[in-house]
């Protein structure tokens, strides 16, 4: 293998992964908080995505717009979904939580199925163009930005984790609930925070992820296949552990090609059996778990 392959595998692995990671992170941190796994965070994802798309190409306005957009209306209805399907099951544990985000998701990707039809939808490409930046290593203006807004968006996450009073708070109700509780912390106050950042983040890489390919209102599902593998291969509930497993998973997802015997067609099949190899080795994933 030639140092220019080496060289995209590792590329484009860390694009595809560091998407995996800024979507990983936020699903962790809902899964570390409200304590259910939320299967509508793929569909999370598309409703983002194709939010910024109604705001970019159906309106014209300025892709920063569109971001914006699409963040704060994810936000808006993540609060609501909140308030309506999630907090009356809070206390019935995390089964019944877990087939109300089913529901959700099936309610999200039917309505992008109503409102924008089944086509695959696209960005207006104004960053198409693609410059080398590496020997024989090309990337465009998408993937580039998807670099640096999911590295910036992981990192405001690291800090706000480690040095604010919230990021304490989250912390302490992933360790321990009752004892977070019991020494004052506004547990549904840190719920709700948790639910914008992890609905940000997830409408950041939606809004990445169509920069970068296509909108499609199946492809949520999709997506969170390989998101959920990142999530369980870093430790499930640890957000550092979710970036270090999406960007494991990238790279392997972009080397599956060059493994003899190998095509395209089998890169979610090698995600899947790293993570199950992984979990083999190790149960609690690479960060065994630990929420920070």
């Amino acid at each position: 293998m030639v140092l220019s392959t080496i060289l995209e595998i590792l590329v484009f692995g860390f694009i595809f992964g560091s998407l995996l990671a800024l979507a990983g992170v936020g699903l962790s941190l809902i899964y570390s908080i409200a304590d259910f796994p939320n299967f509508a965070h793929g569909d999370y994802m598309m409703f983002g995505g194709y939010m910024a798309f109604l705001v970019n190409v159906q309106l014209g306005l300025p892709m920063a717009v569109a971001f914006v957009v699409g963040v704060v209306s994810l936000v808006a209805v993540a609060l609501v979904v909140d308030r309506l399907a999630f907090k009356p099951l809070r206390n019935a544990g995390p089964v019944p939580l877990l087939i109300a985000s089913i529901g959700v998701a099936l309610f999200i990707r039917n309505l992008i199925k109503f409102v924008w039809g089944t086509s695959t939808r696209n960005y207006a490409g104004e960053w198409q163009r693609a410059q080398e930046i590496l020997p024989g290593v090309e990337m465009t203006g998408q993937q580039i930005t998807l670099v640096v807004v999911a590295v910036s968006m992981m990192l405001a996450v690291h800090l706000l984790l480690s040095r604010t009073k919230l990021g304490k708070s989250m912390r302490a109700m992933s360790d321990n609930r009752r004892l977070a509780r019991a020494s004052g912390i506004y547990a549904e106050r840190t719920l709700l925070w948790t639910w914008v950042i992890g609905a940000a983040l997830a409408a950041a890489a939606g809004i990445l992820l169509g920069m970068n390919s296509s909108l499609a209102p199946y492809r949520g599902f999709i997506i969170l296949l390989a998101i959920f593998a990142a999530v369980i291969l870093g430790g499930i509930g640890s957000p550092y552990g979710a970036m270090a497993g999406g960007l494991i998973i990238g790279i392997a997802y972009e080397a599956t090609p060059y493994i003899p015997g190998l095509d395209g067609g089998y890169k979610f099949v090698t995600t899947f059996a790293i993570m199950i190899v992984v979990l083999l080795v190790k149960p609690q994933g690479i960060f065994g778990g630990e929420p920070g």
